[in-house]
């Protein structure tokens, strides 16, 4: 007689406390048990069809070498933002539209760093493990490389250099000069006292504005392009600057705001940045008045008038020193630019006293140096000192012009008179 065996009862869980049993612990019968929570269950799961073949190896391989690479980034290239640092703090105002992911901050003696709030890598899918060690490590190297590609790219005509030399060279097709790519130190040397750009084209102007305040290349070439829009106000027509200079004016502004938290020397670096933030509204209005608002507006500026007050050389430079009295280069370019174009339109003898009274003025804020002056000032003090040559000598011309005149009209007026 056959004995049919009993058909297999499946097992049950038996339910248990599991708060005093550690990781791998083991039971009565000597089995090992690894007790985890609901939630670890899941990825116990997974993690135990990881633990066979290469990528086990690797994952350990990794997790072992993990903090040694962590310093190693961390001490050859720029910090990123912490994904284990959870102190967020809302920033809001119009004063903070400068800070942009990377930058840092300091409120209270403490120093955050600031990191976008749609741009955040703490996702689920950028769990701790070696596929995000690998991620960090190509974030790290793509930026050398994005950044040797835009030195390449430089290279090949589409720098700073080449922007402003293709601008020159559109203006002027027939100089030799500009044949070639030239440096900024070039063209600051090159005291070319005539206006050159009419209005210059949205596309040449706007790449530098780029070059400016893209913080991926380095504070250097960014300030090359800031002294580049700064030689494109010395070339432009006065019309002009009313249309591009509010175009410049906030990638200055940001430069010199990044330069000041950078500790650069403002007084040697930024100073011809900061001085046509300050006149920007004294540019755009002398650039559209009238001709014959020239003199009146610029004996009403504050500097001159400290000028105009001073007794000696020694105050001069006092007054010039001092921020409330300080006036640009870029300014008194401009000033005696039109000066010079308004001193060839001279007819009477009140407009040349005028004009006269204004020359003398002027030449108390060309005359004195500039305490330490960087090249840009002194490309710029150069070209003015050229036009306020000029000026004189039309000045010294419309002169002896008026007393011939006045010569003339007494003999004329004496030969008419009956002989008593």
């Amino acid at each position: 007689m056959r004995y049919l065996e009993p058909p297999m009862r499946p097992k049950l869980k038996q339910q248990f406390r599991t708060e005093s049993l550690r990781r791998r612990a083991a039971t009565s019968k000597g089995e090992a048990v690894e007790v985890v929570s609901d939630g670890q269950r899941e990825t116990n799961n997974k993690s135990a069809r990881r633990d066979l073949g290469l990528c086990f190896a690797l994952a350990r391989s990794c997790s072992a070498y993990k903090t040694s690479l962590d310093l190693a980034i961390k001490h050859r290239l720029p910090t990123m933002p912490s994904t284990e640092d959870y102190s967020i703090i809302e920033l809001r105002g119009a004063a903070l539209e400068w800070l942009g992911p990377g930058c840092r901050i300091t409120i209270h003696g403490v120093e955050y760093e600031y990191a976008d709030s749609d741009a955040d890598d703490d996702s689920i899918d950028d769990a701790v493990g070696p596929g995000r060690m690998f991620g960090k490590l190509v974030k790290r190297v793509a930026a050398p490389l994005e950044m040797f590609f835009s030195i390449c790219s430089d290279l090949l005509g589409n720098g700073p250099d080449a922007i402003f030399t293709r601008l020159m060279r559109r203006e002027y097709p027939d100089e030799r000069d500009y044949r070639r790519s030239k440096c900024l130190s070039w063209w600051i040397g090159r005291h070319r006292p005539h206006p050159s750009l009419r209005r210059p084209g949205n596309q040449d102007h706007g790449r530098l504005v780029q070059f400016a305040i893209d913080r991926r290349y380095k504070f250097s070439v960014r300030l090359t392009a800031a002294y580049y829009l700064l030689l494109l106000l010395r070339c432009a027509y006065l019309d002009s600057l009313s249309t591009i200079l509010p175009l410049f004016h906030d990638a200055l502004l940001r430069l010199c705001q990044e330069g000041s938290r950078r500790s650069i020397h403002s007084r040697l670096i930024l100073r011809p940045l900061q001085e046509v933030v300050t006149f920007k509204r004294d540019l755009i209005h002398f650039g559209s008045c009238k001709e014959e608002e020239i003199p009146a507006i610029i004996m009403c500026a504050p500097a001159l008038r400290a000028y105009r007050h001073a007794d000696s050389l020694e105050c001069v430079q006092s007054y010039r020193g001092s921020s409330e009295n300080m006036t640009s280069m870029l300014v008194q370019h401009h000033w005696t630019f039109r000066l010079y174009l308004k001193c060839l339109n001279i007819h009477t003898r009140s407009e040349f006293e005028a004009m006269n009274q204004v020359a003398q003025t002027i030449s108390f804020g060309l005359h004195p140096r500039l305490p330490d002056p960087n090249p840009p000032e002194s490309g710029l003090k150069s070209v003015a000192e050229i036009w306020y040559d000029w000026l004189e000598g039309c000045v010294n011309d419309k002169k002896r012009e008026m007393e011939m005149r006045y010569l003339i009209e007494h003999m004329v007026r004496t030969r008419e008179q009956p002989h008593s």
